[in-house]
């Protein structure tokens, strides 16, 4: 026996109720909307054969809702496109619900707009789970936002927490549980109590003032102190703040708290290490005042001094040497040297120039002849990395005439009463670094009373891995030097061009400046 066949209205009906949908159209021209039971039902009506008006229906679409319901239907009428949309609709007992709409236009045998006709789904389920799906995801970005939180504090050592006066509610952080040793107390009075009786002894007093002055003041506190915890000792900054409510009422505190013994160990190391370079630092000042004897001869009407700064970033002994000393003829030759390096290594050849330089001097105190002796010294006592430059002049203690030669060396500062300016000098190569004779020219200069003429090595004025810029700074601020600074006193040019070259810089390098200044008559 065959099943029996349903109508096709029947039919129709159950398919359309199942899928709940329901048919409309809209008259245009007459501006007559039908729904049929189905799409009434979507609306929360009883079935009827009333006939609605367009504007009849947007009634019942929420009115946050109504302004992108009329786009998406004008765009239909002007395009011709289908229609899709989704609204809220208000049913007669105020529940919402939502609808998503879809239709076509319909025109006339000319093209004219007429009006248009689709079907509505309720898509309140839909709705349901998409806002669902959203909760949940935010509760996962939440959770995500927890955990790089807490991973944050964690990395970082600082634990918070939150304390209602009323409830007496906790609240902590996973870092504050870890700080207290694991322990979790439950209320603001017990996190009090136990923090208070971790704090060190010593450290107690003050923490526990600073905490009830912040109350009775209503101002944040910042206390540091010991936490022993556990048997172990850490140290801790303690932040807080009290909480008002609108009237203005304290409600509770809040505050933070930074364990900070990596921090405070890393500065005790500091300061054992600044302290200990210090030491060296000294130590080869000592070393090297003691290597080259700083002790002048006197010279009538003349003053001579010198100076020696150690390397600040490497504490070791450096090459950089100074000389002045009686020739047999009467006159003073002055010397500045600087050896390639650092260490003993540089220390022993800086000495044993030093010497030599004395020793060639003394048999002829040409200071051409001493330079190619010294050059031809080096090349055979130093090693193959090893060169110095030096710079050697020869005073006539008499007239003030000056003789100088330089090998590689700086050009010294001859200083007036109100200028300076650099002595050029044809400084040829380096000491030792080939066996291709040395070829200087000596520079023939007069020291009037009230001049000076200052010797020093690069450290002064260069600083390593700079730019050309950086470069002349140090030499810059070198020709400002003037007797005027420094009363016609030779140590006090010395110590002027020391502060006025290495203010503000770090010393990569030894430094040794040498001054003679001709007195005033």
């Amino acid at each position: 026996m065959e099943p029996e066949r349903f109508p096709n209205d029947h039919h129709l009906a159950l398919v359309l109720d199942a899928g709940r949908l329901g048919m409309w159209s809209w008259n245009a021209l007459t501006d007559e909307v039908t729904w049929d039971d189905a799409m009434q039902a979507r609306f929360g009506l009883e079935p009827t054969s009333a006939v609605h008006t367009f504007d009849e229906y947007l009634e019942r679409v929420l009115p946050e809702d109504r302004e992108t319901t009329m786009a998406a239907v004008e765009n239909a009428r002007d395009t011709g496109q289908d229609l899709t949309f989704e609204h809220r609709v208000v049913w007669p007992d105020g529940s919402v619900h939502w609808l998503e709409g879809r239709g076509r236009a319909v025109c006339d045998e000319h093209g004219a707009f007429v009006g248009m006709v689709g079907i509505g789904l309720d898509i309140d389920d839909r709705k349901r789970i998409e806002e669902m799906q959203r909760e949940t995801d935010a509760l996962r970005a939440n959770a995500d936002l927890v955990q790089q939180l807490e991973d944050a504090q964690r990395l970082a050592r600082i634990g918070n927490w939150r304390w209602d006066f009323a409830s007496d509610e906790l609240v902590l952080s996973a870092e504050m549980h870890r700080q207290l040793g694991g322990d979790a107390p439950r209320t603001g009075h017990e996190l009090l109590e136990l923090w208070t009786q971790r704090v060190h002894p010593d450290d107690r007093p003050v923490f526990e003032e600073t905490q009830a002055q912040s109350i009775t003041d209503g101002r944040p506190f910042v206390v540091e102190h010991r936490l022993v915890v556990r048997g172990q000792t850490r140290h801790m900054v303690h932040r807080g703040e009290i909480i008002r409510d609108e009237a203005g009422t304290i409600v509770g505190m809040r505050g933070t708290t930074q364990d900070i013994t990596e921090r405070r160990a890393a500065e005790e190391a500091l300061v054992t290490t600044r302290d200990r370079l210090e030491e060296e630092q000294r130590a080869v000042e000592v070393l090297h005042e003691a290597l080259i004897q700083p002790d002048f001869p006197p010279v009538p009407g003349f003053e001579i001094a010198a100076r020696y700064l150690s390397a600040e970033v490497v504490a070791d002994i450096g090459g950089d040497w100074y000389d002045a000393f009686p020739l047999p003829d009467g006159r003073i030759m002055l010397a500045v040297g600087d050896v390639s390096g650092h260490g003993l290594r540089a220390a022993r050849l800086m000495a044993k120039l030093r010497h030599a330089t004395r020793a060639y001097a003394t048999l002829d105190p040409d200071p051409v002849r001493v330079l190619e002796h010294l050059d031809r010294f080096l090349g055979h006592f130093a090693e193959p990395e090893e060169f110095a430059t030096v710079q050697v002049a020869i005073l006539d203690a008499n007239t003030g005439a000056l003789e100088l030669v330089s090998a590689g060396h700086p050009f010294p500062l001859f200083v007036r009463h109100d200028d300076a300016e650099f002595v050029t000098v044809n400084g040829g190569r380096v000491l030792g670094v080939t066996m291709r004779p040395l070829r200087v020219t000596p520079v023939q200069l007069t020291l009037e009373p009230g001049t000076a003429l200052l010797f020093y090595t690069d450290g002064l004025v260069e600083r390593r891995g700079a730019t050309l810029a950086t470069l002349g700074d140090g030499a810059d601020r070198l020709v400002e030097l003037t007797l005027a600074d420094t009363g016609d006193d030779a140590g006090a040019v010395c110590d002027v061009a020391l502060g006025a070259c290495l203010r503000g810089v770090s010393r990569e390098d030894d430094v040794c400046v040498l001054a003679v200044v001709r007195l005033p008559q």
